[in-house]
């Protein structure tokens, strides 16, 4: 049996124990991130180190981008699942477009910041891809407000990974005030 591929742009960093958890759930996982050390650092967090596709390569720098995409997809077959937390539209739009060639069903989840909840940018959604959003709040605490931290991020990406919602906010977005950067006591 053919393990199902995933792709997470990200997925050296905030995103790593969302990568591990697809690898221990049985998915061969592709990761796109910059920096080898932190590939090597998700490698070692596994069982199955072979079930990791390290994509070293700065999601901007998009002529190398496709030609990584189009390499991990002939080497580990068509990708079901696209998980984005990038900051260039331009890139995940591109990986987008590579995957729209495909002939399976694409599923995007795309990790967003919260300010994205209140002024979205469009993304050409091919008619082979389900698209999800995931909006990344701020927890509110009493009279304080924090960010969230990777293990609630990765939970939550994880819990939306799993359920059928269009969209999905981790932690909360209201009041926008109250985010840890503008909120002071």
């Amino acid at each position: 049996m053919t393990k199902k591929h995933v792709l997470v742009i990200g997925g050296t960093g905030m995103l790593a124990g969302v990568s591990t958890w697809l690898v221990h759930e049985g998915y061969h996982v592709s990761i796109i991130g910059r920096c080898p050390i932190k590939h090597q650092h998700v490698k070692e967090k596994v069982s199955d180190p072979e079930s990791i596709t390290s994509i070293a390569v700065d999601y901007t720098n998009l002529s190398e981008l496709k030609l990584q995409v189009e390499k991990t997809l002939k080497d580990n077959g068509p990708i079901s699942t696209l998980i984005s937390w990038s900051h260039s539209l331009d890139s995940l739009q591109t990986i987008v477009g590579i995957l729209s060639n495909q002939q399976k069903p694409l599923e995007l989840l795309h990790v967003k910041a919260s300010r994205k909840y209140f002024q979205d940018d469009v993304l050409d959604i091919p008619a082979n891809c389900q698209s999800k959003s995931v909006y990344l709040g701020f927890v509110l605490e009493g009279d304080h407000s924090r960010w969230l931290n990777h293990s609630e991020i990765c939970n939550g990406i994880i819990e939306s990974l799993q359920k059928q919602t269009h969209s999905s906010i981790i932690g909360v977005v209201k009041p926008y005030s109250r985010r840890p950067s503008s909120f002071t006591t």
